[in-house]
């Protein structure tokens, strides 16, 4: 079976075990009254992959998922120059998972206070003499960042930053050019990605693919939601009935 086909069948059963597990959650299916997130926004959807550790045997399927993508759509293999470094906190596990599985060295970023790349230098001074980077790095290494999710880019140009700021530590030259995920919620990281010169790989881009990933996993009622949602959020914010009335719809299920 090609990648593309095979890339496609594990997204879909990848999310659907998020899904059972509670790692992605619906309105309709886990929370009735949905979630007001840190942005003040209200959403019929939350998606937090944090907890995959606990769940040991899907973070191994995952880890070799992220690592299949790698190999295919980026050309990394296992060998001493190349390596994945997972962003610090929940893309550690994942890195980590994906480098045992296809021996692929692992690295992962230690957490700075910084939002944004331009943040970097202030937040490395902040943190002291440790590493920005903990691992292995050899001169003329090519790695990747790794994450859960990706929504706006910023944390990975500044996991990219650190990566940099090691490597310059280290009088290493290192390219860091390329960022895999396992989740995009497509609002805006692939452009970003390109505007900065890098590379976005993904397994599940959920805005145009997850609903049908899903498939009859979903009921009806919580497919068209979540689709009319984030085709318009806007809607969904400023009409009360609207979101009164799944409520509804939610406890009367």
């Amino acid at each position: 079976m090609e990648w593309s086909e095979r890339k496609e069948v594990t997204a879909s059963q990848l999310l659907n075990r998020f899904y059972d597990c509670g790692l992605v959650m619906t309105w309709y299916g886990h929370k009735p009254d949905g979630w007001t997130l840190r942005s003040g926004v209200w959403s019929p959807y939350y998606i937090n992959l944090r907890p995959l550790s606990s769940h040991p045997s899907l973070l191994r399927e995952v880890g070799n998922a992220v690592a299949d993508m790698m190999i295919n759509e980026a050309e990394y293999c296992q060998n001493s120059t190349y390596g994945l470094v997972g962003v610090a906190q929940a893309g550690v596990p994942i890195a980590i998972s994906a480098g045992i599985g296809r021996e692929i060295p692992a690295l992962w970023t230690r957490k700075i206070d910084a939002k944004s790349p331009e943040d970097v230098i202030e937040g490395i001074k902040a943190y002291g003499h440790h590493t920005m980077v903990e691992g292995v790095m050899h001169d003329g290494s090519r790695l990747a960042v790794v994450d859960d999710l990706v929504t706006d880019f910023g944390s990975k140009l500044v996991a990219v930053e650190q990566v940099k700021a090691e490597a310059s530590e280290r009088d290493l030259n290192v390219t860091c050019e390329d960022v895999g995920v396992v989740l995009d919620r497509e609002q805006g990281a692939a452009e970003a990605a390109r505007e900065h010169g890098m590379n976005l790989y993904s397994l599940i881009p959920f805005k145009s693919r997850g609903m049908d990933l899903l498939g009859d996993r979903l009921h009806p009622v919580e497919r068209e939601h979540l689709i009319g949602y984030m085709d318009d959020p806007v809607r969904y914010q400023n009409d009360p009935e609207l979101r009164r009335h799944l409520i509804e719809l939610a406890k009367n299920r």
